[in-house]
């Protein structure tokens, strides 16, 4: 339900107000345990979606779904990427992406496209988003599309 109202599922006037309800959502499946619930909340607060930014809670909140068994190197990386630490943000998504770490492998694609933090490289950038899109990741599957001419 929280993803429902932050992709715009049931859009209105204020989006301030979609966010906060999923984040309301997302808060109470995490109470109750839910570990992608969770990672979803700390995506939040890494960012500032629907709560302020607070991106010591997203690592916290990461380290209980790391507890629970889910793969959080993509996310924890992004968490130091959004504070500036590229160096460690990339630490993580290579450990991640060893690991086959579908999100890892994702933010890596990005950064290797854009050169955010790395010297800017199609071919790696294609290798990682291929690998997560054959993972299942959705965002490396519709990145892949978008800019396929990029990466034949």
């Amino acid at each position: 339900l929280g993803q429902s109202y932050t992709n715009k599922v049931w859009p209105t006037e204020n989006r301030t107000e979609n966010l906060e309800k999923g984040v309301k959502w997302f808060k109470c499946a995490a109470n109750k345990g839910n570990s992608q619930a969770i990672i979803l909340l700390a995506q939040a607060y890494t960012i500032g979606t629907g709560v302020p930014q607070d991106t010591k809670h997203a690592k916290e909140l990461l380290a209980k779904a790391g507890e629970k068994g889910e793969p959080i190197l993509g996310h924890l990386g992004a968490v130091y990427f959004t504070e500036g630490n590229v160096g460690k943000a990339l630490e993580l998504w290579r450990e991640g992406a060893s690991k086959n770490d579908a999100c890892s492998l994702y933010n890596l694609g990005s950064v290797y496209c854009n050169g955010e933090g790395v010297e800017r490289d199609f071919k790696k950038a294609g290798e990682y988003l291929q690998r997560a899109a054959a993972l299942g990741y959705p965002m490396a599957q519709q990145f892949l599309e978008q800019y396929k001419e990029f990466f034949k």
